[in-house]
């Protein structure tokens, strides 16, 4: 095989007229040297990389952050809570849903909370919110255990007028109930009524 020869190897002008022939095996075997030291130079490329004092790669596995580490551990963590399976399709005696028990509690908390109150239609719906919560936040005092409770109030101007409410459910008799009272006085009527729903 030919190669041309330069007389300067830097001279980008005509090459030389001078021409030596090269046998086939030393042109294999500089071809093998120049391509390993080409990847040489790549690898010592790819790892001479710094940056303020630190050593980067250009290439292949980013650089662990400690920022990233960082937030992410002051975030809070999620505990996960396992608990076993109990088996039970009913609630115990105890913990039933009493209906004498939420009465009282709502006649008591009807007479104190509107015993000096008079009916006013702006404000008459901010007074059923604050009943409602009152009732249910009252009612986990109780703590029957697997009970979706649910209140609702109703309020209303006191003129001699007859009022029913009725409501309507789908659900098991035997454990699931409600509780049901009233309130009146010269100038309002109030209905409150829970209904506590056994979650299986």
């Amino acid at each position: 095989m030919l190669r041309n020869l330069r007389a300067n190897p830097f001279d980008c002008g005509r090459p030389s007229t001078r021409q030596i022939l090269l046998p086939r095996s030393r042109m294999t075997d500089r071809l093998g040297v120049s391509n390993r030291t080409s990847r040489r130079r790549g690898t010592l490329k790819r790892f001479s990389t710094v940056n303020n004092g630190t050593v980067g790669q250009t290439g292949g596995r980013r650089p662990p952050q400690e920022n990233r580490s960082e937030t992410s551990d002051n975030r809070p963590k999620r505990v996960s809570l396992h608990v076993e399976n109990t088996y039970r399709m009913r609630p115990s005696s105890e913990e039933r849903f009493s209906v004498t028990k939420m009465e009282k509690l709502m006649s008591e908390i009807l007479d104190n909370r509107l015993r000096d109150t008079t009916y006013n239609g702006e404000t008459c719906s901010e007074l059923a919110k604050e009943l409602v919560c009152t009732i249910i936040a009252k009612t986990k005092e109780f703590q029957w255990q697997r009970y979706k409770l649910v209140a609702q109030v109703h309020v209303g101007q006191n003129d001699s007028q007859a009022v029913q409410v009725a409501s309507r459910c789908i659900w098991d008799p035997s454990f699931d109930s409600y509780a049901c009272v009233s309130y009146k006085n010269t100038s309002l009527f109030v209905v409150a009524s829970c209904y506590g729903i056994y979650f299986e």
